[in-house]
């Protein structure tokens, strides 16, 4: 367990099986997208493992930032046909055509 809480810390229990709840509210279900609309808001919590109490939380920041990474990188991705292209990396203007000007 952590050293010290901060008073305003959520404290969520993590089974051995992975679901999350919070035990001060009869045990409620926590999901990861609460989790993440917590970090979003500024809100902060601790998880702990259920059975021995040794802090996890994080473990569970990892597995909140692997399903948020897909959403978050996603603009990263150029739009249009080149898509496969490397980020940031533009392709040179056309050559002008013979005969235009």
């Amino acid at each position: 367990m952590s050293a010290a809480l901060h008073p305003s810390e959520r404290i969520v229990h993590r089974t051995a099986a992975g679901a999350l709840y919070e035990p001060a509210a009869a045990d409620r279900p926590v999901d990861l997208d609460t989790l993440r609309e917590d970090i979003r808001a500024g809100h902060r919590f601790v998880v702990l493992q259920e059975d021995t109490g040794a802090e996890c939380t994080i473990e569970v920041l990892l597995s909140i930032l692997t399903l948020a990474l897909p959403d978050t990188l996603a603009w990263l991705a150029p739009p249009g046909p080149h898509r496969h292209s490397r980020v940031g990396q533009h392709e040179p203007p056309a050559p002008p055509r013979k005969g235009t000007a």
